[in-house]
């Protein structure tokens, strides 16, 4: 998605920003609750989400549907805070040897590979709309009544027949 992320329309609403022509009629309004913790999310991840969940649920933005992604957003939280550490220690760039024997520094690997996965399920959390502000952008169309019209029938019918 191109542009400025969306903001959420419960969001708008708080804020007093609605305007009813500019939102999303067909946006998914699924039931503002707050989930149960994943039992896949790590101890530390845990203690994330007990304190965003209650922040987001007040705000009216947490629904059953946010479960994985505020659980990808506590693990990666945890992940940043680990890899911090781990660059703290280190620093951002650490010196390896190259095939010819050269010492050289290089970006430290592991904050690498966390900024990559966390782009790429950034990415694919908002290609889906599982985030409150990509699901501004999510339209759910209605289901429309599949009776067949009799006079479409006879019509298509009459065609047919004049094909022959």
């Amino acid at each position: 998605m191109k542009g400025r992320k969306p903001i959420p329309t419960s969001l708008k609403k708080l804020k007093g920003t609605l305007q009813k022509c500019r939102s999303n009629k067909n946006e998914p309004r699924p039931e503002v609750c707050e989930p149960e913790i994943p039992g896949w999310i790590c101890d530390q991840a845990g203690e994330v989400w007990r304190e965003l969940s209650p922040q987001l649920y007040k705000a009216g933005v947490l629904t059953k549907l946010d479960a994985l992604a505020l659980g990808l957003l506590c693990q990666h939280h945890v992940l940043y805070m680990w890899s911090k550490g781990i660059v703290e220690k280190e620093s951002l760039l650490i010196e390896t040897i190259d095939s010819n024997g050269n010492r050289v520094k290089r970006a430290n690997p592991a904050l690498k590979i966390m900024m990559q996965s966390a782009d790429q399920l950034t990415a694919l959390l908002r290609e889906f709309g599982l985030t409150p502000s990509s699901r501004t952008r999510v339209s759910v169309l209605e289901k429309k009544d599949e009776k067949i019209n009799p006079f479409h029938e006879l019509l298509l019918f009459k065609r047919d027949q004049a094909r022959e």
